[in-house]
């Protein structure tokens, strides 16, 4: 098996084992504090998250970018860390400070957050940080393994903490809330932060004085990042912020379910921004030519291959939803079935996104994912007095459609290369989408559709040629030769000359 699918399929194993583990530890979690105090653990989570997108998480790009450079050639990162850890610092200072001073009491009036709940925010931000940290470290360095265990420890360890919480904390109250709500922040923060120290001596052993041309340069690159960050915010965040201006924390919690679930799915297609973006940085010093390869035949196989999986498991899971969070999230099943119209089509960002770091056009993809949030909190802005929190969910489906077009027509025009059979293959994607989210929640209705749908599917995607027979053989080599046999009779015209 090759080093990238051997990757990719340590990735995807963790990614498809997490997904049932966290939604089962969510439903726990929901469980445990209900509605109202998953409300206020949002609530907790868009502050801690708002501090780190602004203030720390715009290192994250450049200790990606170059620490890969630079691990290719020295086997180390320490020249990385060093020319970070000044950025770093001033960000946490202006961290402490907002969250002590709390000037103008902005805490409390953008989260209905007690003002003494700050150190609840500062541990979410530093354990959100760690994450970030492991994740950039394992993913430089090429330590699949690690990438794809330690995210399953994290879950395994909070669920098994959930488990052995008495009967008593599934009530609303402030004591049982407390008791979850920092034994989660501390079990996270436990594991990934040992997981960072090991990675950080391994990676970055001596230590060297930065260089402020450096700093200068790293600072360039990143930042045309921070309103991207402060886009992908408001993206993943706005909305709850909407709901607790317009509703309660009740609310909030509803709609917080519903997106966890959706945000647990969607991570399925991590792996590849993971696996892909080093590997074409690495590339495309050597092959200027690979860029137009993996438009033209990567992209279209692997959306046709994600198809085929993820149909089927969209169809399952409201069924799943209402089944492990319980009774009283019963209301936010239709918010889940509009969110998760966004799950097919949502391979378009992971496979185009990674693109626009490679050709150092982020200002573009700044521009695409600031229409995110302004698309979202407008169209969420006029329905939530009107529909309620399904409003929130049409508002992130009709967002999330706008952007991906767009990522399409511009990296096709910019490479002047045909998107015929991207455009296809997308339609069909948020074609399944919408077929499901008019079937509702009824599991036969949803699994009629779901066989009608791949019956047309694969004959299309034989008659069409959007599999690449040499991208599937490279894909399912090795131990995986067998089963690349069967997808290449199956969606494949042509065969490999044996």
């Amino acid at each position: 098996m090759n080093k990238d699918l051997r990757h990719y399929v340590t990735l995807a194993i963790s990614s498809g084992l997490k997904v049932p583990l966290g939604i089962f530890y969510f439903g726990l979690l929901a469980r445990a504090l209900g509605p109202s105090g998953m409300g206020q653990w949002a609530m907790i989570g868009a502050m801690g998250t708002l501090l780190h997108s602004a203030l720390l998480n715009w290192t994250q790009a450049p200790a990606v970018r170059f620490g890969r450079e630079e691990w290719d050639r020295t086997h180390s990162l320490q020249s990385t860390w060093a020319n970070r850890w000044p950025m770093l610092l001033i960000g946490a200072i202006a961290i402490l400070a907002l969250l002590v001073l709390n000037p103008l009491e902005w805490l409390k009036k953008l989260s209905n957050l007690p003002s003494t709940w700050w150190p609840l925010v500062l541990l979410y931000l530093i354990g959100l940080w760690l994450t970030a940290e492991v994740r950039s470290l394992l993913q430089t360095t090429g330590r699949m393994v690690w990438l794809a265990a330690v995210p399953l420890l994290v879950t395994a360890a909070l669920t098994i903490f959930l488990l052995i919480l008495p009967r008593l904390f599934s009530n609303d109250n402030t004591d049982a809330f407390l008791i979850v709500v920092n034994g989660t922040l501390v079990i996270t923060m436990a594991i990934w932060g040992s997981v960072w120290l090991i990675e950080f001596r391994r990676t970055s052993a001596g230590w060297i004085r930065p260089q402020w041309d450096r700093i200068r340069e790293f600072s360039i690159y990143a930042w045309p990042l921070l309103p991207a960050f402060f886009a992908g915010y408001l993206s993943d965040w706005g909305d709850h912020l909407l709901v607790q201006a317009y509703f309660s924390n009740q609310e909030v919690g509803l709609f917080q379910a519903a997106y966890q679930v959706y945000a647990a799915t969607l991570s399925l297609l991590s792996p590849i921004s993971t696996v892909v973006l080093p590997r074409l940085i690495s590339k495309s010093m050597q092959d200027t030519e690979t860029v137009i390869q993996y438009l033209t035949k990567i992209v279209p196989t692997i959306m046709s291959l994600w198809a085929l999986a993820v149909f089927p498991l969209i169809t399952i899971l409201p069924t799943v939803f209402v089944w492990i969070l319980g009774a009283k999230y019963a209301e936010a099943t239709n918010v889940l079935i509009i969110l998760i119209t966004l799950i097919p089509g949502a391979v378009v960002t992971y496979l185009y996104s990674v693109l626009y770091s490679l050709q150092g056009r982020l200002g573009t993809a700044m521009v695409f994912n600031a229409l995110v949030p302004a698309v979202d909190l407008s169209v969420s802005y006029f329905l939530l007095p009107r529909i309620g929190i399904i409003g929130a969910a049409f508002g992130t489906c009709l967002s999330f459609f706008v952007s991906q077009s767009l990522y399409m027509i511009d990296q096709h025009r910019y490479l002047k290369v045909t998107a015929s059979k991207t455009w296809l293959l997308y339609g069909l994607l948020v074609f399944f989408g919408f077929a499901q989210a008019l079937a509702g929640d009824g599991l036969i209705g949803r699994s009629i559709i779901c066989i009608a749908v791949l019956a047309l599917f694969i004959p299309l995607i034989r008659y069409r040629f959007l599999v690449d027979v040499h991208v599937l053989s490279g894909i399912f080599s090795g131990q995986l030769n067998k089963v690349g046999k069967i997808l290449q009779r199956v969606l494949v015209m042509e065969t490999l000359p044996k």
